[in-house]
């Protein structure tokens, strides 16, 4: 992997070398053989410190200024490293899902017995299987037989990427993508996204007032801009129409949002009322059956109206003479 005038080199002793590009000289080298700190997996024959000389990290990366070194691989752990210390920065854990094979730092002894490793005796006795036994893999063996009952894929990184601006990486893992920041804020994270929803379709569908498609489509962006956006420009009138053309799933999405933005939105808070009132008229009894979902955000919203309430109160107490108080609570 180039970076600027280095590149480096990922060796099977876990050794990560450092060369020049013009001279390819060695400039320095960092082991990462201790730090692989590989788990034993349910099927192994051979012990811990034995396993651990055959797990290695297969993929590694540079951070976008060349300062940092992040590798990863056959292990449960990732590790960042400074590349003019050659010393370890950060270590990682990437999950505690014990249903996956070599996330256990060792083997369970209630499966040992004075035959040995249970994991490894085929106790079966199946009559739909061809020969009445449940097939064992092969040692060193990774693709499992996919017509087994289960199985138990094992942990491991297939890549690892830094973004542009090297203030977070992602890594593709047997449990899936995940990303790591140093910002603290609110990342992409759509709900049921199709390849027809794009911030441009939901401004179409404003311009050819289709309020209820376009509160749809914002909801699967999930971005809090665009949902405010498309709340505000459906006119009052189309309120009840675009709630009820709702499914709970995205009234409990609305909800948590209005839960979540309403603190931040004072301006409107009467026209965030008449959603709220739509929202609760139209799926209550819904929202009432899965309260222990929704319970969160029912009790910020009856705390942030309450305060309002108190507010208007104590204005109107204030000035009996010049302000007329007529408002009204939702549950």
């Amino acid at each position: 992997l180039k970076c600027s005038i280095v590149f480096q080199v990922l060796c099977l002793d876990s050794s990560v070398s450092f060369f020049e590009t013009q001279t390819s000289t060695e400039i320095g080298t960092i082991d990462t053989a201790l730090d692989v700190d590989a788990a034993r997996r349910a099927t192994d024959l051979i012990k811990k410190k034995t396993s651990e000389k055959s797990r290695t990290f297969t993929c590694i990366c540079f951070s976008a200024d060349g300062a940092l070194l992040l590798a990863a691989g056959q292990s449960n752990y990732i590790c960042l490293y400074s590349v003019a210390e050659r010393l370890i920065v950060k270590k990682l854990k990437l999950t505690t899902n014990r249903s996956l094979d070599g996330v256990k730092m060792d083997i369970n002894r209630r499966n040992f017995s004075e035959f040995g490793n249970m994991m490894l005796i085929d106790a079966s006795d199946s009559e739909q299987e061809a020969d009445g036994k449940k097939r064992i893999k092969l040692p060193g063996t990774r693709h499992s037989d996919l017509s087994e009952r289960s199985s138990r894929p094992e942990m491991r990184v297939e890549d690892i990427n830094f973004s542009p601006t090297g203030r977070s990486f992602a890594v593709c893992s047997t449990e899936g993508v995940a990303v790591f920041s140093l910002d603290h804020r609110n990342l992409f994270n759509p709900f049921e996204l199709g390849v027809l929803v794009t911030p441009v379709s939901v401004e179409n569908a404003l311009k050819e007032g289709e309020y209820s498609a376009a509160l749809k489509m914002a909801l699967q962006l999930n971005q809090a801009e665009m949902i405010e956006n498309v709340l505000l420009c459906t006119p009052v009138a189309q309120i009840d129409i675009a709630a009820r053309s709702l499914s709970i799933a995205y009234a409990e999405k609305l909800l948590k949002w209005l839960a979540d933005n309403i603190a931040s939105v004072e301006r409107h808070i009467h026209f965030w009322q008449l959603w709220l009132k739509s929202l609760l008229m139209e799926y209550g009894y819904q929202i009432k059956l899965n309260r222990a979902a929704n319970l969160t955000s029912l009790t910020a919203l009856q705390q942030r109206l309450s305060d309002y309430a108190n507010q208007i109160t104590k204005l109107g107490v204030r000035d009996p003479f010049e302000l007329s108080v007529d408002y009204q609570m939702f549950p």
